[in-house]
């Protein structure tokens, strides 16, 4: 990882106007893979986890974990071994910051395994305010003693029990952490309004395979119940939907045709149906989904949400298209509260909207982030199409930001080049690559 870190910025150069077409290997799912390589702490036993895609944020998740003294090779291509019978560390070793949300996860990992665990302030992609207050209430409830103070968390034990826990706004790894401090906890917990997301059943089936007790009782509420000790196992991650919507757009906006191998159907069924409605199509076959369009697109509305809802996640990707499509669409962003910071760069190119904030009668309700974070920031934006966008300089500034920039590339006219291509690495496998294989012209520049 540290080769990586440090090389010099890289810029992408893409030649705009080829159409797309071929077949494309979805790999693991990021907020799925890297959770489970730290969920693998919470037993002495071995663990062989599969589908682990090759991106820096998995090489963040084996460094943290090596910096533990946890035992994790990689057997290969996707394929990890982890066994954490000599783990000796409660604190992750980060003496400079991580541009990741993975030292997060390890808040509840370590919790469980040491009864005690330190934490640096998580990086990752600059969307708003990510604070863990919410992870920090949920451990408390379990009987944790928890603080925030000179960019540490830490959460000790001081009382465990099984607990009633109610998350006041949908959090994917706020419910990871409970999941993992709570399967050793004795008796009950019930997480409510628990997320729904796909990736935190993979948590949910992964520990299970390792002997815990959880299930999920309802949408959003999960039942715990506390065992002694959990054991080694084998398992597979799910595909990564997030790269899978990536590609099928990939394909919608250069007039394309392209084979989504491994993608689930209902992981992105709300992307489905707005590539139905904008004149997209698809077809689900026995090992993924084909998705292929002519250009002939249409304005669409957008309101980003939790799982099933149409995933914030998409939102830079799908936003981008739409620049494509005839009509003016508006997107709503209610899952983070400064997610419209590319479309300075979409401008650029040639792109035009126009930013504001929506009127919503329960505010507080309606947003899944706290409106006191990011008060003079924008939360909706107007997208007008079609536009022939055309070559720039652009800058991605977090991944899908990043993914945004290189569809609009694939789409414009003459040559864009790109820098930032840091973040893409963190959550996109062999990107370049899997695009030069569907017939894009991009090569370093």
């Amino acid at each position: 990882m540290k080769e990586r870190l440090q090389e010099k910025e890289r810029l992408l150069e893409i030649i705009g106007e080829q159409r797309l077409v071929g077949e494309v290997k979805i790999t693991g799912a990021k907020n799925s893979a890297c959770h489970l390589l730290v969920a693998s702490i919470l037993t002495n036993e071995e663990c062989l986890i599969h589908n682990v895609p090759d991106i820096m944020d998995t090489e963040i998740s084996v460094n943290l974990l090596r910096g533990c003294g946890v035992k994790i090779k990689k057997l290969k291509k996707n394929s990890y071994s982890v066994k954490a019978n000599s783990i000796k560390n409660n604190e992750l070793n980060c003496q400079t910051n991580i541009d990741s949300r993975v030292p997060a996860i390890f808040l509840g990992a370590l919790a469980a395994r040491y009864k005690e665990a330190i934490i640096p302030q998580p990086g990752g992609d600059c969307i708003g305010r990510r604070p863990l207050d919410r992870h920090l209430a949920a451990l408390e409830s379990l009987g944790y003693k928890v603080n925030f103070e000179e960019n540490l968390y830490s959460a000790k034990a001081h009382k465990l029990r099984g607990s009633n826990i109610f998350f006041k706004k949908n959090t994917h790894m706020g419910t990871d952490n409970v999941l993992l401090a709570a399967c050793l906890i004795p008796g009950i917990t019930i997480i409510k309004n628990a997320a729904e997301e796909p990736e935190v059943d993979d948590m949910i089936n992964f520990l299970n395979s390792m002997g815990a007790k959880i299930r999920r009782i309802d949408r959003r509420k999960i039942r715990i119940e506390g065992v002694k000790k959990l054991h080694g196992t084998e398992y597979r991650a799910i595909p990564d939907r997030n790269e899978a919507v990536t590609f099928g757009i990939a394909a919608l906006i250069t007039g394309g045709d392209i084979f989504l191998r491994n993608a689930i159907p209902e992981h992105i069924a709300a992307f489905l149906d707005k590539a139905l409605e904008i004149g997209g199509n698809y077809n689900v076959e026995n090992s993924g989904i084909r998705i292929w369009s002519n250009r002939k697109l249409k304005a669409a509305n957008i309101t980003t949400g939790c799982h099933p809802a149409f995933m914030t996640d998409w939102q830079p990707q799908f936003t981008t298209l739409l620049t494509q499509s005839r009509g003016v669409s508006v997107i709503i962003e209610k899952v983070h509260s400064d997610r419209f910071g590319f479309i300075n760069e979409l401008e650029k190119m040639g792109a035009k909207f126009h930013l504001f904030n929506p009127k919503i009668t329960n505010p507080e309700k309606f947003y899944d982030f706290d409106l006191e974070e990011e008060k003079q920031s924008y939360h909706a934006c107007e997208v007008f199409g079609p536009i022939n966008l055309r070559g720039a300089e652009v800058n991605a500034y977090d991944i899908r930001a990043g993914a945004a920039l290189v569809l609009a590339a694939l789409c414009a006219k003459g040559k864009t080049i790109i820098s930032g291509l840091k973040h893409l690495d963190r959550g996109y496998e062999n990107f370049v690559e899997k695009l030069t294989n569907l017939k894009a012209i991009i090569k370093p520049a």
